[in-house]
């Protein structure tokens, strides 16, 4: 106990944000995999890739291929 209090605020933040990732992504598994596994997705799954396609384009500096590249590819991990 003694030693996880005397380390570092920067490892604490780590591991939060860790866990929250975590936390998130599991909640969200299921959200993924439908969206990015329907053939034919609605007008609300074209929304979410869309969201999820410009955000990272917009926040990480992907291009639009690479940017569906990336959730085709998360959507397949996710629907093994």
């Amino acid at each position: 106990m003694k030693k996880f209090l005397s380390a570092s605020p920067r490892w604490r933040v780590e591991v939060k944000r860790s866990t929250i990732e975590k936390k998130l992504f599991a909640d969200l598994r299921d959200v993924v995999k439908i969206t990015t596994s329907a053939r034919t997705p609605d007008k609300e799954q074209l929304r979410k890739i869309n969201e999820v396609v410009n955000r990272l384009m917009t926040e990480h500096g992907y291009c639009h291929i690479c940017a569906n590249e990336i959730l085709r590819y998360t959507g397949s991990l996710l629907n093994r």
